[in-house]
This record gives structure tokens, C-alpha cells and sequence, in this order.
């Protein structure tokens, strides 16, 4: 599966690490607002979700899409991740600001 990163926008909270947009190239399918978090060093891809209230009437979300099987889900995550480790090199490398230990990639 070919995954392209076409925007990224930082922001930290908790896991969450990012927002971005990305191509599924082999499907033609542009994905918006999904969401890129990390723990304990392992990274994943949120696709967008709905918020709604549970039975309790609490605030929760549910995902908009998913994959059919956990072997395409896999598969996504880990092409989406190293698509976008590879843009936030390239983002890292065209910044001309100097680097200090808190610039790191988010993964």
C-alpha cells in the first residue's frame, strides 16, 4: 500500500501528536483530518471521527471509516506512519531555525 502525506499540522495533546491529510495512492483516496498519535513508542493513524453521547450521556467519538480486516488495517498503519516519518524529516531538514533536543520528529 503507497500512502502520501499531503498536509501536516503538529499539535500535542496526550498521544495526539498531529492532523493530517493523506493519499491512499493505489485507491485514489484522499482521507482529511485524520489524526497521528504515539505511546511508548509505538505510532498510529486515527481516521476521522464523529463525536456523539453515549447511553450514559457522556461525550464520546466514533471513526468514519475502517478497515474490513485487521491484515489491511496493519498494513495502512504502517505505511501511513513511515510516509509520515519521512515528511517530517524532510519538514525537519528544510527548517532553517537551529535544532535543540525538543525538535525531534514526533515518532
Amino acid at each position: 500500500m503507497r500512502v502520501m502525506v499531503r498536509d501536516f499540522r503538529r499539535y500535542e495533546k496526550n498521544t495526539l501528536k498531529a492532523f493530517c491529510t493523506l493519499e491512499i495512492l493505489d485507491l485514489h483516496l484522499i482521507i482529511k483530518d485524520c489524526t497521528v498519535h504515539q505511546k511508548n513508542g509505538r505510532a498510529w493513524v486515527g481516521f476521522p471521527g464523529k463525536k456523539f453521547k453515549n447511553r450514559e450521556g457522556e461525550e464520546a467519538w466514533t471513526n468514519l471509516l475502517e478497515f474490513a480486516d485487521d491484515d489491511a488495517k496493519e498494513e495502512f498503519r504502517k505505511a501511513a506512519v513511515a510516509s509520515i516519518r519521512k515528511h517530517v524529516e524532510t519538514e525537519n531538514a528544510q527548517d532553517a531555525r537551529p535544532k535543540d533536543d525538543s525538535d525531534e520528529p514526533p515518532f
